[in-house]
């Protein structure tokens, strides 16, 4: 057992107090100038605390007692909705789902008609087209439910926030650089945006184009989500423009159990996510769900699930047996959206609650109430 600081997002309410006691946490005390409970929790009942909506962070003091926990069994096979899950979007959604928020991407242009992406989704100006990519990288961050289903029958490709608006830029095209990307989305007021992809050429530096997109994050005072790259696991492999100082790096983690490879748990980094440091700063920033990996058993079948670009009748497919409109993937690519769309529910968080949040503020609530991976 062992004690804790639960700081909830508003004051003392008996519901919190009670929650907890559902889940067999011992609350000790609540200290009012600090809006703090102490707990005794163990390490799971600690885990499932973080997955409802009013914590804010839970804190270690110190251990109270030694005790065999024994976690509970692991499903032989989490389903594909739970990287949406391990992010607590299911504990959020009926409270704030992006609505009144636009976020940008850059990425190959999305395939617009998808049955997911109704009218609405994508804001005016934005480029479309077929991209499997672009499509799949928009869907993690706001596909709406269509009332498709996946191989279980139930619907569980929404993205993360599933209620904001995107405005696309073709990453593709090579008559738009990404100096140009950034600009199109000031113009349209666009504060925050995801970038799953990185600079081939001096992959691993921090150079002119990095600073270039720092001072975006700094000066415009954007938040910038990028993907950590897939060169792990050496140390020193985090891809520019991850290499940022005021960027979101992202890296991925694993969350499909079932694929008989030793040492290889449920939420450990996934092999191929670049590791840092980078340029002395530690990298990525943080982590998420990215699918298990890029090397052995597909890069598809136990990867992340979202929306295909096109439907191609093809049923078959390990990647997504029972619907063409879905595929999996694996990569940091599809971890970076997860937090683009976080960063979604904040900004509708935000408005709600009539108050501004800045990048900086942004980045240091993702980095303070994001739990440890487990490798």
């Amino acid at each position: 057992m062992y004690k804790r600081q639960v700081r909830p997002i508003d004051c003392n309410r008996p519901e919190y107090e009670a929650e907890m006691e559902n889940l067999g946490i011992t609350v000790l005390s609540y200290d009012p100038d600090l809006n703090m409970y102490y707990v005794d929790i163990t390490p799971f009942q600690a885990e499932n605390l973080s997955q409802t909506w009013w914590v804010q962070s839970i804190a270690f003091i110190q251990p109270v007692e030694k005790e065999d926990v024994r976690e509970e069994e692991i499903p032989e096979k989490f389903l594909p909705q739970d990287s949406r899950a391990l992010c607590s979007a299911f504990a959020i959604w009926p409270h704030r789902t992006g609505l009144g928020i636009t976020l940008g991407v850059y990425d190959g242009a999305p395939w617009s008609g998808h049955p997911d992406f109704p009218s609405g989704t994508f804001a005016p100006g934005s480029d479309t087209g077929q991209d499997d990519h672009g499509t799949h990288v928009a869907g993690i961050i706001a596909a709406r439910n269509s009332g498709s289903v996946d191989i279980s029958g139930v619907y569980d490709c929404q993205g993360m926030a599933p209620s904001a608006t995107l405005y696309t830029v073709d990453l593709d095209d090579p008559n738009i650089t990404y100096i140009e990307a950034f600009n199109r989305f000031r113009d349209n007021g666009i504060v925050a945006s995801n970038h799953s992809w990185g600079f081939t050429y001096d992959p691993y530096s921090y150079d002119s184009r990095t600073e270039t997109i720092d001072g975006y994050a700094d000066n415009e005072d954007f938040t910038i989500v990028v993907a950590a790259g897939n060169d792990g696991p050496g140390s020193g492999t985090i891809t520019n423009p991850g290499t940022g100082k005021n960027v979101i790096t992202v890296g991925a983690i694993r969350y499909v159990t079932d694929d008989d490879i030793p040492d290889r748990e449920l939420g450990g980094v996934a092999e191929y996510s670049s590791r840092g440091p980078a340029q002395g700063r530690l990298k990525p920033d943080l982590v998420a769900p990215g699918g298990q990996t890029l090397f052995d058993y597909w890069y598809y079948k136990y990867g992340v699930v979202s929306l295909d670009e096109f439907p191609s009748g093809n049923t078959d497919d390990e990647a997504w047996p029972e619907s063409s409109n879905y595929v999996r993937m694996s990569g940091t690519s599809m971890a970076a959206p997860h937090v683009t769309g976080v960063v979604g529910l904040m900004l509708d968080n935000a408005n709600a609650s009539g108050y501004a949040i800045d990048n900086e503020s942004i980045k240091a609530c993702l980095l303070y109430t994001s739990p440890s991976p487990r490798d």
